[in-house]
């Protein structure tokens, strides 16, 4: 630990405060933001084959492009934007850990990094959920896709 003032030590505590609520906040806006994005693109995509019997009868568009696949395509759109905001949010993260790890080694903290470092990082369990929405979403984009190219097929 460096010598620090009073008010080094008070404004790298603020930081830190800072950090660790930027990264809280960030967690929950991508919870919910996820959350909303999944349903709705299930909706989208089982509401979808509800145009599959209109087609036979009336053509939706003047090109005849059936508004069904596009709204699968929407879909995807949304789960690829869920995807991007995730990888970003995890590599903001690790910006913003890194930071916080240099301030608790500045101020002498050996709680938190440690613990993460020694306790939580080297674990099987955190690798899954840290990386489980990328399955998930990978899933969603290969199963949307099977069901542009079944709603294309009809």
């Amino acid at each position: 630990m460096s010598l620090l003032t009073k008010e080094d030590e008070k404004n790298l505590r603020q930081e830190y405060d800072n950090l660790r609520q930027s990264i809280w906040s960030r967690g929950q806006t991508a919870w919910l933001l996820h959350s909303i994005m999944i349903s709705g693109s299930l909706l989208v995509v089982l509401s979808s084959f509800q145009y599959s019997m209109l087609r036979t009868i009336v053509p939706l568009l003047p090109l005849d492009i059936p508004i069904g696949s596009l709204l699968i395509v929407a879909a995807i759109i949304a789960i690829i934007f869920s995807l991007y905001i995730q990888y970003t949010d995890l590599k903001l993260n690790d910006i913003m850990f890194q930071r916080m790890h240099e301030i608790e080694a500045k101020l002498g903290m050996v709680g938190p990094g440690k613990m993460f470092e020694a306790k939580i990082q080297p674990k099987l369990w955190h690798k899954i959920r840290r990386y489980s929405w990328f399955g998930l979403f990978a899933f969603l984009i290969v199963a949307y896709t099977l069901a542009l190219l079944t709603w294309l097929s009809l």
